[in-house]
């Protein structure tokens, strides 16, 4: 007696369904391998926009929209925000092409540059702290000043 093989058994079990659960399976397994090409493609294309948002420009290219990505980007990031549409085009080509980065090496190196950026990403200088401490103890000591009123 002939034993029956796996693989044998599930193609006969394939020829059995039906073409519309074949053409599902189909569908579900190409849209599965896209779809890392897809968040590539949708990755890339924010870079892209950012990236115009972010020219300094009166009237902006992609006009209010853009207008407001510039403020909250450069508001939040400051100078670190031209960076951004960079990295993010770079993971969303890296991902539309299915390239890995394999050498550790080159992970262990981003992943110190990124920390040793992050400390300060955005923030003033040392001589604006200062400049912005002053002022805030001689408007402190004003208002004090206008609080006792005038010598009697």
């Amino acid at each position: 007696m002939k034993r029956k093989t796996p693989a044998k058994a599930s193609l006969r079990k394939a020829a059995r369904r039906g073409w519309t659960t074949r053409a599902v399976e189909a569908a579900l397994e190409f849209t599965q391998e896209r779809s890392s090409e897809l968040k590539g493609f949708l990755a890339f294309s924010a870079a892209v926009v950012l990236l115009l948002s972010l020219i300094p420009k009166d009237p902006n290219l992609l006009g209010v929209a853009g207008r407001l990505l510039f403020r909250m980007s450069f508001g939040a990031l400051g100078l670190t925000a031209y960076l951004l549409p960079f990295g993010l085009g770079a993971w969303g080509l890296a991902r539309l092409f299915k390239l890995q980065v394999m050498a550790p090496t080159v992970k262990l190196a981003g992943g110190l540059l990124a920390l040793r950026n992050s400390g300060r990403a955005g923030m003033p200088g040392e001589e604006v702290l200062r400049r912005a401490s002053k002022r805030a103890r001689e408007q402190a000591a004003g208002e004090d000043a206008e609080d006792r009123g005038p010598p009697k």
